[in-house]
């Protein structure tokens, strides 16, 4: 039975620059690197379909040493060179819980962060979320949201 997400993968056109974003601008820390586009080394070992080169940093959340963790990937041979959009089959977004959506809101906003809105209310099941949207360097949607009370 499932316990928990342990990580999430992105492919990456750009490493260093995904890299930057989510160290500088999302606040990640990296604990791990391994490979180069030509090495392979990576993924060989542990039997991932399609042997080639990949660069891979897993990074962490502030304060989560365990997890869970961001996969980036570039990898030597890619397959679609396409941005996903939030109606596509797969992977749509990736959400963050923060303590302080506004905050962090502005500060993607002063980054020059690709935000889709101001931090918007809603209700989710039983609790109330405040949320705002946003894009990585390469397209990939993603969501920052903290717990509210309820009016």
């Amino acid at each position: 039975m499932i316990g928990r997400i342990h990580h999430v993968n992105i492919n990456c056109r750009d490493m260093d620059r995904q890299l930057a974003f989510y160290r500088d601008v999302a606040g990640c820390s990296v604990v791990a690197s391994a490979g180069t586009p030509e090495s392979g080394a990576v993924f060989e070992t542990l039997g991932y379909p399609g042997q080639r080169g990949a660069r891979t940093e897993i990074l962490t959340i502030p304060g989560q040493d365990r997890g869970p963790f961001i996969e980036l990937i570039q990898w030597a041979e890619v397959g679609d060179d396409k941005t996903a959009a939030p109606r596509d089959i797969g992977m749509a977004r990736i959400g963050f819980v923060t303590r302080d959506v506004d905050a962090e809101y502005e500060a993607l906003v002063a980054n020059g962060a690709d935000v889709l809105g101001p931090p918007h209310e809603s209700d989710v099941g039983p609790v109330r979320v405040r949320a705002a949207f946003f894009r990585d360097p390469e397209g990939n949607l993603l969501e920052i949201l903290q717990y509210v009370p309820k009016p």
